[in-house]
Order: structure tokens, then C-alpha cells, then sequence
């Protein structure tokens, strides 16, 4: 067996993380109070499938998984580094900017148990807590499943996939637990067409625009209600993203190079955003500007800022790198 399996770039994946990041961005921008129609369509866009996205991705590069022996505590040893060292240290940080702002009284029980089960004080690092209990879950499964035939593995990933799925739409679950049952099916889609992705792809990169317009309108048409049909619309917006970065990385011009460069840094722009979004809000509320001057500013610094910030200090120092999970 090849052990660079598993490790091969695919640079339409990092051009489709970029695509992702641009709607997580546009979406937390937006997010406010009282917003505009026009707005509150833009957010329901982003929000039908941009998560079921990133998990489909994380899924994608993790196929590994379903063909090589891993030891169980090296991975998740591996996956706390990355996912939930960031998730630890960013909490206690927003945790302690709100406390000085009076915004939280102090540190409790309720809050305690919000944290180690996925619903942090950052509200944005519910993703990193999710990715690595998804993980550990589907690594764990793959172990105990890894002497049956590959198309086995598939099935039975996937059956499971769509039980937690079908969990989530039936019953509640507290703090940040029902995110586990959401996104599981989307993780496990990602690695499944990774492993036959050689088959697939050609379904991907031929596909007629018509099909693809015909897709968007079908996620136009369940924004009222997009959170019931969520599982539709994250899947075709996953196609969709899909086919435009196979078609972005035909040429390696200036949109390629941008969104190349968004997919690069991804993890630093979602990790720092959060907390750009939120000063430059504050002060847009405080000083009555405008709503669409402040989304502007809030898309462009919040994108571009941690860029430069990771480019020039975060990837030059190895202590940031570690605390950055990187």
C-alpha cells in the first residue's frame, strides 16, 4: 500500500476552503440584530450549506483514515494540537476580554460545562470542538471496522452518518452536542469521495453550468425554511463549490492566486476574525455608522488583517505556530 496515500495536494480543495471561507466571513459579518432584507437573504445563502462545507472538506483530506492503521491515542493526540489547543486558548482569551467588559459577571458552573461540551464563549470555535469529537468518533469506527472490504467501510460509515443525522432532526440536544449529529454525515461524504475520487472528479469538472444554475436555484428556492432543508441545500452547495474551484484551478491567474491564498491561510483568518469583527461592530454601533459601511470594513479587515498577521508574525515564530495549532 502506497503510504503517501492520503497525503496527495489537491489544489481544488484549498481553493474550495477558500470559497468557504469568503461565506463563513460574509455570514458572521452580517449576522446583527436588525438587518436588511437583502441582507437577510445574503445570511440565509451563506449559512445553507458553508459549514456542511467545511466539514466536507475536513473529511476529504482525512481519508486516510479509512485505509491506513492508526493508533487511536497518537491521533487523538494529534487532533487536541490542532484543534483543541486553539479551542482552549481562544476561549480563555474571549473569556477573559468579556469579563473586562462586564459582558460576562464571572466564570461559573453553567459556563464550565458550555465550554467541554462545544459551547465556548467564542461562539465561532463551536467548529473546532465538533471537528475533533467528529474525528475521534470516525477514527474510532474505522479501527473497529478496518478488516471489512472498502465498499463495507463506505456503506456502514455512511448508514451511521445518516442515523446521527436523522437523531439530529428528531430530538434536542444540549450545549453543542446535536453539531456532532448534524455534521458527522458531511465529514464522512468527504471522505468517501475522496477515496473514489478519481472516479468522481469527472462528474465534477464536466459538469454543464446549466446544471450547476438549476442547483443554485434550488437553494434559492428553500431560504425561508433553509435550516429544514439544510441537508439538501449543503449538498448541492458542496457540489457547487466543488465545480467552481475544478474550474478556478484550470488557470492559475489572479482569482486563483487570491482564493489559493484564502484557502492557505484559513485557519488563522477563522481563528482571529472573530474578534476583529467584534471591536469593529462595537464601533460601528456606538458611533451609528452606517449598517453596510460596517459589514464592509468588518468582511475586508477580518479577511485581509489575519492574513498579513500570520504571513509577517504568527508562521515567523514557532510558539505562535503551536498556539495557533498550526
Amino acid at each position: 500500500m502506497n503510504s503517501n496515500f492520503g497525503k496527495k495536494y489537491y489544489r481544488e480543495i484549498n481553493i474550495a476552503r477558500g470559497i468557504a471561507l469568503v461565506f463563513v466571513i460574509l455570514g458572521h459579518c452580517l449576522d446583527a440584530v436588525e438587518m436588511p432584507s437583502i441582507a437577510v437573504w445574503i445570511y440565509k445563502f451563506c449559512y445553507s450549506f458553508h459549514m456542511g462545507l467545511f466539514f466536507f472538506l475536513s473529511g476529504f483530506v482525512s481519508k486516510k483514515y479509512l485505509r491506513e492503521q492508526v493508533k487511536i491515542s497518537c491521533e487523538v493526540r494529534k487532533k487536541s494540537k490542532r484543534l483543541m489547543r486553539p479551542y482552549c486558548i481562544f476561549s480563555l482569551i474571549t473569556l477573559l476580554i468579556k469579563m473586562a467588559g462586564g459582558i460576562i459577571g464571572e466564570w461559573d458552573a453553567q459556563l464550565l460545562i458550555g465550554f467541554l461540551l462545544g459551547e465556548s464563549v467564542n461562539e465561532s470555535l463551536w467548529y473546532l470542538w465538533t471537528l475533533f469529537a467528529i474525528s475521534c468518533i470516525v477514527i474510532s469506527v474505522c479501527i473497529k471496522i478496518n478488516r471489512l472490504l472498502m465498499t463495507d467501510r463506505l456503506i456502514l460509515l455512511f448508514l451511521l452518518s445518516i442515523v446521527l443525522y436523522i437523531f439530529f432532526e428528531l430530538f434536542v440536544f444540549p450545549y453543542g452536542l446535536g453539531n456532532i449529529f448534524k455534521y458527522t454525515i458531511f465529514y464522512v461524504l468527504g471522505m468517501c469521495i475522496a477515496n473514489n475520487y478519481v472516479a468522481v472528479k469527472p462528474y465534477i469538472q464536466d459538469a454543464r453550468m446549466l446544471l450547476v444554475v438549476a442547483e443554485i436555484a434550488i437553494i434559492v428556492l428553500n431560504f425561508v425554511q433553509y435550516n429544514i432543508w439544510y441537508i439538501v441545500t449543503a449538498f448541492l452547495g458542496i457540489y457547487i463549490v466543488m465545480v467552481i474551484s475544478l474550474k478556478i484551478c484550470k488557470r492559475e491567474n489572479a482569482i486563483y492566486k487570491i482564493f489559493d491564498c484564502f484557502g492557505k491561510y484559513s485557519y488563522e483568518v477563522y481563528l482571529l476574525s472573530y474578534f476583529i469583527q467584534t471591536f469593529i461592530r462595537k464601533v460601528g454601533e456606538n458611533m451609528n455608522i452606517n449598517y453596510w459601511y460596517v459589514v464592509f470594513g468588518m468582511f475586508w479587515v477580518s479577511l485581509i488583517g489575519p492574513i498579513w498577521i500570520s504571513k509577517y508574525f504568527i508562521r515567523k515564530s514557532n510558539k505562535l505556530m503551536k498556539v495557533f495549532g498550526l
